[in-house]
Order: C-alpha cells, then structure tokens, then sequence
C-alpha cells in the first residue's frame, strides 16, 4: 500500500525522561524534534486537573497533519509526566472531502494503561474509502463556528461549549489547504494568551473564558445539507492564503450570491482585496446587465485586467461602461487606457444623456469609445469642437455629407482645428476626396480661408484636379471672384480644362473684380483664344461674354470673339500696368486701341 494512503502514529511519554516511546514508520530527526516538543507536558496546571489534551498541527515541511492526544501518565510516580499518542495523516488523505467518514481518531487513540508496556509496537492506519463510520452529529456548531472563523486572530473559548471531536467536525468543513494549516489545542493555562508557545495556535480551549461575545452567526450555510456551498469553498479556497478568516470571506460570498445581492457582493469583494481569480470570473458570469450598479461597475473594472471575453458578456460591459461614464469618467478613461481586450467593448450607450463637457472631455483624452459619434447633439455642438482637437472625428464627419451639413463650420472650424493640425496631409486628403460632397457653408469656408485652401491643392495632382474641377464648376463667379490669382491659377492649372472650365475662366477674366488675375490670364490666354476660334460656344455663351467684353472695349464690337478678347486682354494687361510677355497683343489698328485705352503713343 502507498505510503500516501497509510496514516501513521507515534507515542511518547517518560522512560529515563520525555521520549519517542514507539514509531510506525522511520521519522527523521526534525520531526522527531518536533513531535518530542508537542507531544510533553502542556503545563503544570494541566497535571492538576488531570485532563485530556487534543492537540492538531502541521508538520508542513514533512507533508504530515498532527492529531494528538496527551493525557496525564498518573500511573508514573514523577511529576509531571504524560502520555501522547500522535496521528500522522500525510496531506493527500486531508484532499478527501467526508474526511471523518472514512477516518475517525477516536476509533485509534491509545485509551489503555501502557505503563508496563513500553515496547508497543504500532503499526500503520490503512486510509480505506470503502470503511464508513457512522456519524451521527446533530449539534448546532455554527454559531462556535461563526466565532472562530470570523477574524485571523487566534480564538479562544470555553471548553464546555464544545469537544474536540466538534473542533474535527468543523475543521472538515474546511478545504484541504485549510485543513493543512489549521491548529488547535483542547487544553491550555488561563494565562495562556501571555504564552508565546500558545500564540501560534488558531484556536485553544480553557476554562477561564468569558462567553458574553455577540456573534453574527454567519456559518449556518456550511451545516446545511447541501453539497453547493462545500464545492463553492473547495473551488474558491484553495488559491488563498492559509488564514483562518478566508472561510468567512468566502461564506459571506457564498451567501450574498445565493440572494443574488450583486451590489452588496461587489462591495464586500472590494474591500477584500484578496478575492480568488476563480470567484472574480464566476461571479463576472453570472452578470446580466440589469445587475450593474455602481459597486458592480466599480468591481468589474478593479478586475478588468483578470476577465476574459468569455467570462463576461458585451451587453453587461457596455452597461458598466455607460454607468462609469456618467459617475466617473476619469475611472473609466482609466479602464480604457489600460489596453485590455475589454478596452472596446466598453461603450457608451446614453451619451447623449451626459454634458457635452464630458463628452468632449473623453474625446479629447484620445479615448475610444464604441458609441455613434455621429449623434446631431454631439457634433452640432460647438463647445465640442472647440475643445476638441481629435482628427479622427474631423475625418469621419468629414466623409459624411450628412453630418457635415450639421456642423456650424464657419464658428468652429478656426478654433476647433488649428491650421497646423488640418494642414496635415491626411486631413487635406479627406478634404480633397470629399469636396463634392461639402456642403456650401463648409465650401465657402474653404473658399474664404485662403491659406487652407492652398495647402489642400497642393496634395496630390490627380486629387487637385478633381478639385479644380469642382470649384470652377459648381460655384458661381460671385464665389469665385472671391479667390485669390495663385489660388484660381492652381485651380486651373491642374483643372481638365474641359469646354465648361475654359468658358468659366474667360468669363471670370472679363467681369469686372477687385482681384487682378495677373498668373491666370498668363496660363489660361491661349487655351480661351482656341475655345472661341473652335466656334463650339452656343448663342447665349457667346453673347454673355460679349456682353462682359464691350462694357470695357466698346469701340471694337465688330471684330470677332476671338479678337474681341485678345484685344480684351491687352487692354486689362495695359490698364494694370502688367508687363504680359506671354500674351500676344493685338496688332491690328494699334493707334485707334491706344486712344481707347487713354495712353501714350509711345508705349
């Protein structure tokens, strides 16, 4: 048979002093050390009284559970001398859970003279599954229970409330690391606490205790005869530490998930600090979203870090995450910083609900949250903008014809978006990609911010062209005249310089404006000259250039359109005092065009 199914035993007493009398199995020599220090006398007013003590402790280095029984070796005419009989259960056995219905003490403590029989021979225990005792324990020990178990302080009560076979029934309660570690001793002096020897055990029994002590007997659970709350204490217990008050942690669990008291549990395990991973995510299960509270909320995101995707659901995430956001979002910005695999799912369900000051707050953070920033409350909003330097938000709103028609972007376009963070290429990209589908107030604002509008022109040619062809296009000439000459050359220069572009240049050219469009006449002169040699403008075309055209050259009406806008231009080129190399000039009646223009003859 296995040596870790066979329970050993050992017996002291006097023999030319204090010593190992008989072993059932070779022990080594610190075991022996400490077997012949717990097994002697527990102290002179022990001898007295003529009392049993039970004794139980570990031997941890050894892998042995001690049960003891020292008893006053009266036979002996010295002094002071007593009897131990000592149980060694190797800690294997301690893993089965009806412990003491396979194995009782009682039936194998030494209950006979042995005076004159120094030489026993003791022999190993066979642990046997298949030997059941009969048990029939129908005392109430859940209040002693509640009492010794509540605190990690050693405790002390009466030895007439209970025996130490009720001291066994309760420590099998407990799960096998606990029993492992668990000490007690059924005798001790009533200065006892003054004792350093005694202060090492969990719990003693003596006379002189007082037991006026109000108890909250919240053992009850453990006594019923149910198998759930046993399997909840193995499960749980056996990754926390060997304190004695770990049982009432975890009952108190037990109890408050039992009634489903979700709050109430969360805010117990928060101040416990110490819960087992393994009860984090059993309780993160059974979470449905309904249950989340504050405290809950507050739970769930002091153990992010433990949860896994499967011990949780993503409805019961965002509802911690609207909860948070609404009591505590620096916490919240926290959790999601934290770059766990929950970081996403925790959304925002009613932020419309909460001030746009937190609102911008979080954005501004650069946090994510799965929400729909597209809501009209949020984005129409200017403090928004004007606290928010997000460009990610900028290029979603941007692509979307139907959000940007929301935006006020004439008020908070400046002092949301610097121009060196909308300068950025990406930006100016987006912009670019997405003029036609830019509302007029967002166009206009492009139109009338000058230097923006240069910068996005200067992205990419193949997205320049379709811009130059937008604007020129689709504005009228009122908008346009508004833009400046480097600007509207860049447009069409990287324009398609189809029939509609050509003819919208040369009309811009001939209407009367402000701007002087020195660089655009330079480029666009010969591209107009060939349109309106082509004769492909229509009649209203024609005339409506000719029209703009005799407002500044009257007297020369009868040429053709083509020479009326040379002559056009020579006469805009001369006006500005524009030296215009690249422009062939009219030759025709020279002295005649000079008199119209007002100009020397030598010029």
């Amino acid at each position: 048979m296995s040596n870790n199914t066979l329970i050993h035993q050992t017996l002291h007493g006097y023999s030319n002093g204090h010593k190992l009398l008989a072993s059932s199995i070779e022990l080594d020599h610190n075991i022996k050390n400490i077997l012949l220090r717990e097994s002697d006398s527990p102290g002179q007013e022990f001898h007295q009284d003529n009392n049993i003590c039970y004794s139980g402790y570990p031997l941890v280095d050894f892998g042995y559970y001690v049960l003891s029984k020292t008893w006053v070796a009266k036979e002996i005419e010295r002094p002071g001398c007593v009897w131990s009989h000592s149980i060694l259960i190797p800690f294997t056995i301690l893993a089965h859970k009806n412990l003491l219905t396979y194995f009782n003490p009682y039936d194998h403590f030494i209950n006979k003279d042995v005076t004159s029989d120094l030489s026993i021979n003791l022999k190993p225990i066979p642990f046997d599954i298949t030997h059941v005792n009969d048990r029939n324990n129908t005392k109430d020990l859940s209040l002693a229970f509640s009492q010794i178990f509540s605190t990690r302080d050693q405790t002390i009560i009466s030895n007439n409330r209970i025996s130490v076979f009720d001291i066994l029934v309760m420590w099998e309660k407990l799960w096998p690391r606990l029993r492992r570690s668990f000490s007690f001793k059924t005798w001790s002096p009533k200065n006892s606490i003054s004792r350093s020897y005694y202060q090492k055990y969990d719990l003693l029994l003596n006379d002189d205790v007082s037991e006026n002590i109000q108890i909250d007997n919240w053992a009850k659970c453990i006594f019923l005869k149910h198998d759930g709350v046993n399997m909840f204490m193995w499960k749980h217990g056996a990754s926390l530490d060997q304190n004695k008050v770990n049982v009432y942690y975890l009952l108190t669990c037990w109890s408050l998930l039992k009634r489903k008291e979700f709050d109430e549990l969360s805010r117990f395990i928060l101040k416990w600090k110490k819960a087992p991973i393994s009860l984090i995510k059993e309780i993160s299960k059974i979470l449905a979203p309904r249950d989340i509270t504050k405290s809950v909320a507050y739970f769930i995101s002091t153990y992010i870090l433990i949860i896994n995707s499967d011990d949780i659901s993503d409805k019961t995430l965002n509802e911690v995450g609207s909860l948070l956001f609404s009591i505590d979002p620096e916490f919240l910005i926290k959790i999601i910083n934290s770059n766990t695999e929950h970081s996403k799912n925790i959304s925002i369900n009613k932020i419309t609900d909460l001030p746009i000051e937190l609102v911008s707050k979080l954005y501004n953070e650069g946090v994510y949250l799965d929400i729909d920033i597209c809501e009209p409350e949020i984005i129409s909003n200017t403090y928004f903008w004007e606290h928010n330097y997000n460009n990610s938000i900028f290029e979603v709103i941007i692509k979307d014809v139907k959000l940007n028609r929301l935006i006020p972007i004439n008020s908070i376009l400046p002092s949301s978006l610097p121009l060196d963070d909308i300068s950025k290429p990406n930006l100016l990209e987006i912009l670019s990609d997405s003029f036609d589908s830019l509302n007029e107030n967002w166009i206009n604002y492009l139109l009338v911010n000058q230097e923006l509008l240069s910068l996005t022109l200067l992205v990419q040619s193949e997205k320049n062209t379709k811009l130059g062809y937008f604007i020129i296009s689709k504005f009228n000439l009122n908008i346009i005249k508004n833009i400046p000459d480097n600007i509207i050359t860049d447009l069409y220069r990287t324009s398609t310089k189809d029939k509609s572009i050509i003819y919208k240049i040369a009309l811009l050219l001939t209407e009367k404006s402000d701007e002087i469009y020195l660089n655009l006449l330079k480029i666009s002169f010969d591209d107009i000259c060939y349109l309106l040699s082509k004769h492909e403008l229509d009649y209203f075309e024609i005339k409506k250039l000719k029209n703009n055209i005799k407002k500044e050259v009257t007297k020369f009406s009868f040429y053709s359109l083509r020479q009326m806008f040379i002559i056009y231009s020579s006469h805009y080129a001369i006006k500005n005092n524009i030296p215009i190399e690249s422009i062939t000039l009219y030759k025709g009646n020279k002295i005649d065009l000079y008199k119209e223009f007002k100009i020397d003859d030598d010029v």
